[in-house]
């Protein structure tokens, strides 16, 4: 029994995957280059007109891979759409309105003056300390006596 159910899903994924791949998931907001490779100096494969129905699948740098008509390109992202609501008969693309400034800068207000404030420390005489010890002067020693050394008189010859 589950080898049966295990065929049978088998015999549905190759049909799953071609109906997957075939759904288009994006249509063209205008008429768009399809190229080989992605980027403007890539060679051109077709045009696609407006309202194209393409399958992508991968993204690189802005551009996208695409299948478009059994044809495999790539197109600049920003003319692809992801639903289709532009190519209803009838539709006109909401008016640009430009955005309106709400900002305000906020008025001036000159700051109030204050005068500076100064507080000084009250004055604080010192405090007398007395010495740690009374001054002493020192102690008086006389020299000791030392007679005058005897000087023989000097001679003098005219």
């Amino acid at each position: 029994m589950i080898r049966q159910t295990l065929l049978a899903a088998l015999a549905l994924l190759p049909a799953t995957l071609a109906g997957a791949q075939s759904a288009p998931n994006a249509w063209s907001t205008t008429p768009v280059n399809f190229r080989e490779a992605p980027g403007s100096h890539a060679a051109v494969v077709a045009w696609v007109p407006h309202c194209a129905a393409l399958t992508t699948y991968e993204w690189q740098d802005g551009w996208v891979r695409a299948t478009w008509e059994a044809q495999t390109g790539w197109v600049w992202g920003a003319y692809l759409a992801a639903s289709n609501t532009h190519c209803q008969t009838g539709y006109q693309p909401p008016a640009y309105v430009p955005p309106v400034a709400t900002y305000q800068p906020p008025a001036y207000q000159a700051p109030a003056y204050q005068a500076p404030t100064y507080h000084a420390p009250a004055y604080q005489p010192p405090v007398y300390q007395p010495p740690a010890i009374a001054y002493q002067p020192p102690a008086y020693h006389a020299p000791a006596y030392q007679p005058p050394a005897y000087a023989a008189p000097v001679r003098r010859s005219y």
